[in-house]
């Protein structure tokens, strides 16, 4: 039996310990209005996944050599002060890094693009390491390449969803460390983690309310290739966007707002709010005549704790989707034409027409009443001709006082001629 020298033992101990990181810089956040941003990092070292490509049942069976973690390891920890920097010291990101002593055992498939490692693939890891309220990030480390070139198939480095349920509140993202032992790259080889943390974070400040850049479309805002990464992701993390007359970003008031963590601390002793029906169903509309939709929400702790209530036509041109959506605190409903972003508002019974490009809404016959736990809102719509001759997704979701929300739910299918 070969002997494990002293320092080798002593690594391999600490690999399998839940190890807290400080930034790689001195921040005194005892002086500053500085953020703090959870996030942990699961590094796994082996996969051992089945899964079916093109038709046939195909095995990965692979694992990290030392170099392979040694070099995520310096890449990882440089996040936490390059967020602080690109930030401008708006926040600090607080880094646990675990390894699980198990191999990553399944993927889930993305269609055409390939497969990923999901939360639901890791779920039992999620609610060990990462229970409600704990962490505002989480990060997958992985290996998808065996060194004969076998290969789980994944378009692209990195996969990211905005906080929610899925991970117990947390964003997440997953990141596959170069193939065939390849070297983490560039000034800045831990730009994949900020560039995909950073759509954790604007997903999460979009859904409570603030306008986000698309972080994928650097040079809608005026950025060129070469300032698609530092530059811009900096402005995005610090509100110096610029968006017409105005900037757009993560402002320090907003990072000051909240955190998943905190929300979703709040939202455990809450009840989730659902959709409960939509009629008419599945069907057929036609152009230029009035329809009906009556939806109904049901929230445990009392319709009154139903802060919006939303529906959304989605066709598959996004020029020709439409959301709409009720506010109980403010009483009005509200349109927003997706083909052009313009918002439209009105108070239920006015006698005032919403027209858009999609559909228009007559407030005057648009009723909403309370009755227990359920929340009914009977929208007035009628379909504009630019809707003609397409196939519309009928989605619904509801939003609680205290931020609470499921996925939108596809409701019916409606059919415009």
């Amino acid at each position: 039996m070969t002997k494990l020298k002293p320092r080798l033992l002593v690594f391999l101990i600490l690999c399998l310990m839940v190890t807290t990181l400080s930034p790689l810089i001195s921040i005194n956040r005892a002086s500053a209005a500085v953020t703090t941003w959870r996030a942990l990092f699961l590094v796994y070292r082996s996969t051992d996944v089945t899964f079916t490509w093109n038709g046939q049942t195909q095995r990965v069976r692979t694992s990290m050599s030392s170099s392979d973690l040694q070099k995520a390891l310096y890449v990882i920890r440089r996040v936490p002060s390059t967020v602080y920097n690109w930030s401008r010291g708006n926040t600090y990101l607080s880094q646990t890094i675990v390894y699980p002593d198990h191999p990553i055992s399944s993927v889930t498939s993305l269609g055409a693009n390939g497969f990923w490692v999901s939360p639901l693939d890791i779920k039992a890891d999620i609610n060990k390491y990462a229970p409600q309220g704990r962490y505002d990030s989480i990060f997958v480390i992985w290996r998808l390449d065996t060194d004969s070139g076998k290969r789980v198939p994944s378009l692209g480095w990195g996969w990211t969803v905005r906080p929610g349920p899925w991970a117990n509140g947390a964003g997440y993202t997953t990141v596959n460390i170069p193939q065939q032992h390849g070297d983490w790259l560039g000034r800045y080889p831990e730009q994949i983690f900020l560039h995909e943390w950073t759509h954790q974070v604007t997903g999460f400040y979009e859904q409570l309310g603030y306008r986000m850049p698309n972080i994928d479309r650097a040079s809608d805002y005026g950025y060129s290739r070469e300032e698609a990464g530092q530059v811009f992701l900096s402005d995005v993390l610090s509100g110096r966007v610029p968006y017409g007359s105005t900037y757009i970003g993560v402002k320090p008031s907003i990072w000051a707002s909240s955190t998943p963590r905190y929300l979703y601390a709040a939202q455990s002793s809450n009840y989730l709010p659902r959709v409960t029906s939509l009629t008419p169903g599945t069907g057929t509309s036609y152009v230029g005549r009035s329809y009906s939709f009556t939806a109904t929400y049901y929230d445990s702790n009392g319709a009154k704790n139903i802060n919006k209530a939303y529906i959304k036509f989605q066709s598959s041109y996004y020029n020709r989707s439409v959301k709409i959506w009720y506010n109980q605190d403010k009483n009005k409903i509200y349109m927003k034409d997706l083909s052009n972003g313009v918002l439209y508002s009105a108070v239920p019974g006015k006698d005032v027409v919403l027209r858009g490009n999609i559909v228009q809404i007559n407030a005057r016959y648009t009723t909403v009443s309370l009755s227990g736990n359920q929340l009914t809102i009977r929208w007035s719509i009628v379909f504009e001709p630019r809707a003609d001759n397409n196939n519309y997704r009928v989605l619904a979701s509801v939003r609680d006082d205290s931020g609470a929300y499921p996925d939108y739910k596809l409701m019916a299918y409606r059919y415009v001629r």
